[in-house]
C-alpha cells in the first residue's frame, strides 16, 4: 500500500495536468502487482 501511495505522489507531481498519464502509471503498476500476485498462487 506504501509503494502505491508513493507512487501516486509522485505521478501527480509528474502529472499534474495529464490525467491519461497519472492513470496510466497507475494501470501499469497494478497490472504488475497482480502478475506477482498470480505467480504466487500458481
Amino acid at each position: 500500500a506504501r509503494a502505491y501511495e508513493q507512487l501516486k505522489q509522485e505521478l501527480v507531481a509528474k502529472y499534474a495536468t495529464d490525467r491519461g498519464a497519472y492513470r496510466n502509471g497507475k494501470t501499469e503498476f497494478i497490472q504488475e502487482t497482480l502478475a506477482l500476485i498470480e505467480d504466487k498462487v500458481m
